[in-house]
C-alpha cells in the first residue's frame, strides 16, 4: 500500500512540475512574442525613417542641382554679356577713329597734343614717390634724419622690453 502512495505521490509531483514547466514554457513563449513585436515595431520604424531620410536627402540633392544648375547659367549669361560688352567696345574704338572722345574719357576739349599722356595728370614729379615730390631739402626729417641731434625721428625711436629696462 505505500508503494501505490509513493508511486501517486510520484506521478502527482510529475504532474506539478510538468504544469510548473508548461505554464514557464507559456511565459516564455509569451515573451518571444512580445520581443519579436517589439523587434517588427522597430525594423518598421526604421524603415520609415530611412525612407524619410532618403526622400529628404533626394530633395537636397535636387535642391543643390538645381541651384548650381542656377549658378551655370548665370555664368554662361554673364559670360555672353561679357562678351557682348567686348565686342561693343571695340566697336567703339573701331567705328570712329578719328574721335579720341570716344577712345579716351579723360580727355575734355581739344585732342592732347601730348598723345597719351592725359591733361589731368599735373605735376609729373608725384608720380614716382610722394615723399620725394615735396621738398626734401627743406625738410630732412622727412628722409629719415633727425632734425636736430637731440631729437631723433620716429623712425629711430624703440621701445624698451621690460627686460631691458631691468
Amino acid at each position: 500500500d505505500t508503494m501505490a502512495q509513493q508511486i501517486d505521490q510520484k506521478a502527482n509531483e510529475v504532474t506539478r512540475e510538468n504544469a510548473l514547466l508548461q505554464s514557464q514554457k507559456a511565459a516564455c513563449n509569451q515573451r518571444v512574442q512580445e520581443r519579436d513585436g517589439q523587434i517588427s515595431l522597430q525594423q518598421q520604424q526604421f524603415e520609415w525613417q530611412k525612407q524619410a531620410l532618403h526622400e529628404a536627402q533626394e530633395t537636397q540633392t535636387q535642391k543643390i542641382r538645381g541651384e548650381y544648375k542656377k549658378m551655370l547659367d548665370e555664368n554662361e549669361s554673364l559670360k555672353l554679356q561679357l562678351q557682348q560688352t567686348k565686342q561693343a567696345c571695340i566697336g567703339l574704338r573701331t567705328s570712329a577713329p578719328g574721335n579720341t572722345a570716344l577712345r579716351n574719357p579723360l580727355s575734355l576739349g581739344p585732342p592732347n597734343p601730348f598723345g597719351t599722356f592725359p591733361r589731368s595728370l599735373g605735376n609729373t614729379g608725384s608720380l614716382g614717390n610722394p615723399v620725394a615730390s615735396s621738398n626734401a631739402f627743406s625738410s630732412p626729417s622727412l628722409l629719415g634724419r633727425p632734425s636736430s641731434p637731440a631729437q631723433p625721428s620716429s623712425g629711430s625711436q624703440r621701445n624698451l622690453s621690460t627686460a631691458e629696462q631691468n
